[in-house]
């Protein structure tokens, strides 16, 4: 059977491109599925391809379907809302939307399409109806991404609104414009419908705090929080009616993203019943609370005395162990020839504890001071890298007699800082003396020197014995120390580190330790990398054999028994 083949011509006096001027352009542009069709005929006269490729196959090109009858070439039109969408666009003279609806049958898989019919009068009657799809495949994703996000929202506020409204305190939040906007359920039965801006509960109720002053509006949590103040457990006492109230209060304010107030949140929680329960004992528990004041008192009172005590202990045994130390350091200079083998030992002895309680007794007093706020920091320009390198190799001697190697690592040549160099020294001393005493023979201790984010960075590394791990926390406390693995070569009163880490604070820095037991610890101090204009020059730091350093060193390791 042949295949019949239908042409159009339209009419010279039709004048439809410009009759439909914009339905035309429409149709050369293919953004839109247009079609024009002749009324009340039907009969297709243009379209554009788009519009084309939603029909079968068989009908999917001008050919096949200008100037044929809507019927001809759609199936099942007859009957279906497409036909009743066009009739009622003839019978009103007014466009008529079917809505969306889908096609699977383009590249990018399942699309959406919204489809409208649109009349066109001519002498007082619709001589022509365009019809056009434009697809919506993205507006009717996003709807229902909103739908699914909207779904989400009301499950999420649902459980949200069921947490809040079993909750024990009533939670009020309110907006920058002073308006509640959200109260659970305990909030909702105590307030009832009387509060709805901050403040109206103040019309007609006042506050007052356990002592009965009454609490000024400045003070109010509500106000407290909207000045982006934290509140907390503050008690308001109030009456309503004839009955006494007592609450316990908490705020906190929400911000945005650029800090400025957005929500308060204010949770109440009585405590009527618990103060009512208590009210017998108030004056006793008042007591109590004054007695605990007076024995703080008392007892803070007793530290400082305390302290005062040990600083003048501390003076007046430092007078003694000096005038010991320099009768050994005379024995030793003028009968140095004139002692046996004995006596030498014995005045060596004389001399390592009297050493040791001068440390102690240094110690004390600094400690002292640090507790008292004063530390007196005598800042200089040093150079770090020539003063830790001096400060190592003045102590390489102790470290020789218990086979430890001691090594100074630096990739600087000079560095100069401004700080304090006798409290440098305190502090770099007393780490060499520890890595020493816990570290055995055969093994590495190493100081390194370096820049680390502009600050100055010592680190003092050994490979002893470790601190334990729930011990790490103990070992800058006041007269702390980790005994369970101190022995009798590594004894001392604990303050040695708790000085360090006061001495290094009051020179701006900070001190961190790590630990690996039974591998060894890093000790990692911080200092401010700056320098500070001198009004003289500076003299050199000191000489390597500065008697001032080796009678620190001296006395710092005078614990180490070798």
């Amino acid at each position: 059977r042949e295949e019949q083949i239908y042409t159009f011509d339209e009419k010279p006096s039709s004048r439809l491109e410009e009759k439909l001027s914009y339905a035309c352009q429409l149709l050369s542009e293919n953004n839109v599925g247009i079609a024009i069709y002749s009324v009340p005929d039907l009969t297709l006269l243009k379209a554009n391809q788009l519009y084309l490729s939603f029909l079968n196959a068989s009908f999917n090109s001008p050919c096949k379907t200008f100037g044929r009858n809507i019927y001809d070439f759609i199936s099942g039109y007859k009957g279906s809302p497409a036909e009743q969408l066009l009739e009622n666009a003839i019978a009103t003279g007014k466009s008529q939307c079917l809505g969306v609806f889908q096609c699977d049958r383009s590249e990018k898989g399942i699309t959406y399409w919204n489809r409208m019919s649109t009349p066109v009068k001519e002498g007082g009657r619709v001589k022509y109806l365009i019809t056009n799809v434009h697809e919506v495949t993205e507006l009717v994703v996003n709807e229902r991404k909103i739908q699914v996000q909207e779904e989400l929202f009301r499950n999420q506020k649902e459980q949200l609104e069921a947490i809040l409204d079993n909750m024990q305190e009533a939670i009020l939040v309110f907006d920058k414009d002073d308006n509640y906007i959200l109260a659970n359920k305990l909030a909702r039965q105590h307030f009832k419908t009387r509060l709805q801006k901050v403040g109206d509960s103040r019309k007609e109720t006042e506050y007052y705090d356990l002592n009965g002053r009454k609490i000024p509006s400045e003070e109010m949590p509500f106000y407290r929080v909207k000045h982006f103040e934290i509140v907390k457990d503050m008690i308001l006492y109030f009456r309503l009616g004839e009955e006494e109230f007592y609450s316990l209060v908490n705020g906190t304010p929400v911000f945005d993203e650029d800090n400025r107030f957005l929500y308060g949140i204010i949770s109440t929680r009585s405590i009527t019943e618990f103060i009512r329960s208590q009210q017998e004992l108030s004056e006793i528990q008042l007591k109590l609370f004054k007695t605990e004041q007076e024995k703080r008192e008392v007892l803070e009172k007793a530290i400082e005395m305390k302290d005062e005590f040990l600083s003048l202990v501390s003076h007046e045994l430092r007078t003694p162990l000096n005038v010991i130390s320099t009768a050994v350091q005379a024995i030793n200079y003028l009968c140095k020839e004139d002692l046996s083998d004995k006596a030498a030992k014995y005045i060596g002895m004389i001399r390592q504890n009297a050493n040791r309680q001068l440390r102690l007794v240094n110690n004390l007093l600094d400690i002292t001071r640090a507790n008292a706020g004063r530390i007196n920091v005598n800042r200089k320009n040093i150079d770090a890298v020539f003063l830790t390198k001096s400060i190592t190799e003045s102590v390489q001697s102790y470290a020789s007699q218990k086979g430890i190697h001691l090594a100074f690592e630096s990739s600087l040549t000079k560095l100069m800082i401004a700080t304090d160099d006798e409290k440098y020294e305190r502090i770099l001393l007393n780490l060499l003396s520890n890595a020493i005493k816990f570290t055995p023979g055969g093994k590495w201790v190493r100081v390194r020197l370096s820049i680390e984010n502009g600050n100055t960075c010592i680190e003092v590394k050994d490979e002893g014995i470790g601190i334990p791990e729930d011990k790490i926390d103990l070992i800058f406390e006041r007269f702390g120390q980790v005994n369970s693995i101190l022995s009798r070569q590594a004894e001392g009163a604990g303050i040695g580190l708790s000085l360090v880490k006061k001495f290094v604070e009051a020179l701006g820095g900070e001190i961190s330790v790590k630990s690996t037991f039974g591998k060894g610890t890093t000790f990692t101090i911080l200092l401010p990398a700056d320098t500070q204009i001198n009004e003289y020059e500076e003299k050199p730091v000191m000489d390597l054999m500065d008697n001032r350093l080796v009678e620190i060193s001296t006395v710092e390791f005078s614990d180490i028994y070798l």
